[in-house]
């Protein structure tokens, strides 16, 4: 299945390769070379993001990423283009986050869950929204919280 989006696109949430507003349907671009995002199972979207469940179990996210939220391995910049999801702490070892069964995207954070059961979080950190307890703030990282647990959605 292919994605299509429409809307408000103030930080590059429809990944459309610009930050225009769109009135009318058009394709979700899988990079910069204007391929068109293909295999989704699922979407989710959050405030200033989207995210993307691909049916070989990857995730991929686009769109506002001020606190981390697009698990890209770092925040700050918008991106307007759907973007795989890393797993770990370093966007320089490229090991992806794979395997997800299921997609959520709050506010300014994300959540997957693992065929096993293990669920990720990633992004904003307040009051204790990714079910941990931070003392740094590491946006753009993801972090496994739970193992074995209860996914409601």
């Amino acid at each position: 299945m292919e994605v299509m989006s429409w809307g408000g696109n103030e930080h590059g949430q429809l990944g459309s390769m610009n930050k225009e507003n769109r009135s009318k349907a058009y394709y979700v671009y899988e990079d910069e070379y204007e391929s068109i995002l293909s295999d989704v199972i699922s979407v989710a979207a959050g405030d200033t993001h989207s995210l993307a469940l691909t049916k070989d179990g990857y995730v991929y996210a686009w769109g506002g990423n001020e606190h981390g939220q697009l698990g890209i391995g770092y925040a700050g910049e918008d991106v307007i283009y759907p973007t795989r999801v890393l797993k770990g702490d370093s966007a320089s070892d490229r090991e992806y986050l794979s395997n997800i069964i299921a997609i959520e995207a709050g506010n300014a954070y994300s959540l997957a869950l693992r065929n096993d059961g293990t669920v990720f979080a990633w992004g904003e950190v307040s009051n204790g929204k990714l079910g941990t307890v931070i003392l740094l703030h590491k946006y753009g990282k993801v972090n496994q919280i739970l193992t074995h647990g209860i996914w409601k959605m």
